[in-house]
């Protein structure tokens, strides 16, 4: 960790280490702005949460007249599922009894795409090279294997799908490319791509690779 970052990271918790820390992620969840989620209202999403709380199905029509469950919401993590979408709200640690909001937006079309956002409790974004530094495909290719004769034109793009754990508040990344190919294809790939995801743990201010 470079002087600038170590710096940039104490400069940013020292200021939000004023703040009050003992609310949990469903009031994060409702004062989240707008245009974050335009689709679902601060209503819909304070219905959602009664009713998870009384252990009712948590389902709730959003403003595009679909549906959205609320899947699962403990103190620091919430999870919730529409028709080809969803999105995992987490609090994540940093010194000083601070949190960062970590965010993953996934759309199914029909292959998984992911996206991470992080932000401080009152909704500023953050970089998320400050937190996170997600891996290429050439980190999915299978040990021993010759790259010099394989035809990787066919992965003309980037599909990757982000799962956050709250219990050991882990991130699995999924390549998810070879899921987009025609069955032939896939098959040929698969022989040279791993499909583990890679998995990457919460280490204070920053998500590391889990070897």
């Amino acid at each position: 960790m470079n002087f600038k970052r170590s710096f940039s990271i104490f400069f940013f918790c020292c200021i939000i280490s004023f703040s009050v820390f003992s609310q949990d992620v469903a009031v994060y969840f409702t004062s989240m702005p707008s245009d974050l989620m335009p689709e679902l209202e601060i209503n819909r999403k304070k219905d959602l949460i009664d009713l998870y709380r009384n252990n009712e199905k948590a389902v709730v029509k959003n403003m595009l007249n679909g549906k959205v469950t609320l899947e699962k919401m403990t103190d620091n993590f919430l999870s919730l599922h529409s028709d080809s979408s969803s999105v995992e709200i987490i609090l994540l640690p940093l010194i000083n009894d601070s949190k960062v909001i970590c965010i993953t937006k996934t759309v199914c079309a029909p292959v998984c795409d992911s996206r991470i956002y992080f932000y401080t409790i009152d909704w500023k974004q953050l970089e998320m090279k400050d937190f996170f530094s997600p891996a290429i495909a050439s980190e999915y290719i299978k040990e021993n294997v010759d790259v010099n004769n394989i035809d990787f034109s066919m992965l003309d793009m980037d599909l990757f799908e982000y799962k956050l754990n709250p219990d050991d508040l882990t991130l699995k990344q999924t390549y998810n490319t070879p899921l987009y190919l025609d069955k032939d294809s896939r098959g040929k790939i698969k022989m040279i791509l791993s499909e583990k995801p890679i998995v990457f743990r919460w280490h204070k201010t920053k998500f590391t690779k889990d070897y």
